[in-house]
């Protein structure tokens, strides 16, 4: 399965990172965007292991969780990709995240 990550997606990580890096300095910020992309490759193996999106109506649109981040990512038959990283308490719909 390809994990493909939408331009929307990597610029809210580089936000999310940018802060981390001001707020606990550059290693603390590179461990954690590390993290995450460690957490997104599980989708390459097991595209459905996030839950469905509670507020889409539609099981293709799914979600992981990390830490305090919810990345949001749509399923085919050939690929997942990466639609959206942002704060838990972030409430989603199709229209934030260019789809």
């Amino acid at each position: 399965m390809n994990l493909v990550w939408s331009e929307d997606a990597l610029a809210n990580l580089d936000a999310i990172v940018e802060w981390i890096a001001r707020e606990a300095g550059d290693g603390f910020a590179a461990k954690w965007a590390s993290g995450v992309f460690d957490r997104v490759d599980i989708l390459a193996t097991h595209p459905l292991a996030g839950r469905r999106v509670p507020e889409l109506s539609s099981d293709d649109f799914r979600e992981l969780l990390y830490r305090s981040l919810r990345i949001i990512y749509h399923t085919a038959p050939d690929a997942c990709t990466i639609l959206a990283v942002r704060h838990a308490r972030q409430l989603t719909t199709p229209g934030n995240f260019g789809r």
